[in-house]
């Protein structure tokens, strides 16, 4: 029993040498690709892609989080709201701001996310701006945005074909 201590202890004698260079030898091991080992005095870092942590501001309006903002949207005065026909986003419009906005709802893919589209300029320098903000898969968000930016390209095309936006 004691000679195994012994060996035992001995081994971690010398696994734990003071001056020996772990880093450059756990390096020296590694298979092509491998990542180096973490020390541990090292913070873990992962790669984070969930909802947006803090409170949000698109279009000139701030709020705590997508549905809070949708609230604050849904009281204002001139606001008229339409449910998107699938039922996967609502639509709120302000005539007063010129302002559109895209709510998703949590059957769609990139919920929660708000978009919001406003109609600028005057005669025929009308153009749409369109700012996002998606806390949904990364994936979805990036056909979320696609999909509006396919859908402004179509809206100029008509617009230089001598269609209005009203």
């Amino acid at each position: 029993m004691r000679w195994t201590k012994f060996v035992v202890m001995a081994a971690l004698v010398g696994v734990l040498a003071p001056g020996t260079d772990w880093a450059a030898d756990a390096k020296a091991r590694l298979r092509p690709g491998e990542a180096p080992p973490r020390r541990a005095d090292e913070p873990l870092t992962i790669p984070y892609d969930g909802p947006a942590v803090g409170p949000i501001s698109i279009c000139g309006m701030s709020a705590l989080n997508v549905e809070d903002l949708r609230g604050d949207i849904a009281k204002a005065a001139d606001t008229v709201k339409e449910v998107e026909g699938d039922g996967t986003a609502t639509t709120y419009s302000q005539a007063k701001v010129a302002h559109i906005w895209y709510f998703t709802e949590k059957t769609h893919r990139a919920h929660p996310a708000v978009v919001c589209r406003t109609v600028a300029g005057k005669g025929e320098a009308i153009h749409l701006e369109t700012e996002f903000i998606c806390n949904g898969g990364r994936g979805a968000c990036r056909t979320l945005k696609a999909n509006f930016e396919a859908a402004n390209e179509r809206v100029r095309a008509s617009m230089k074909g001598g269609h209005s936006l009203q």
